[in-house]
């Protein structure tokens, strides 16, 4: 069977955190959530981060807690520290 064309209607890719549920071991998908920040907030973290005046994009951080779509358990997700603290 030939396979079929692709549409011509373009796909957006988001970012997302893949887990895998500790009960069912089954993938699961979170989208990450946008950090609203004040200008001066945003300048802080690009400063401290090295983010260039030309880059664009938006500061995202992991949800909290996370929600099986397979077997309904709920979880808390594991905050993780920079190496330099």
């Amino acid at each position: 069977m030939p396979k079929p064309m692709p549409s011509k209607v373009k796909a957006e890719l988001l970012p997302a955190f893949l887990w895998i549920c500790p009960s069912c071991g089954l993938d699961n998908f979170e989208r990450t959530i946008v950090v609203e920040l004040s200008e001066v907030e945003v300048q802080e973290l690009r400063d401290d981060h090295g983010v260039e005046s030309w880059e664009k994009g938006e500061f995202l951080t992991s949800p909290r807690e996370v929600n099986c779509g397979h077997c309904r358990e709920s979880f808390r997700t594991e905050e993780f520290e920079s190496e330099s603290e």
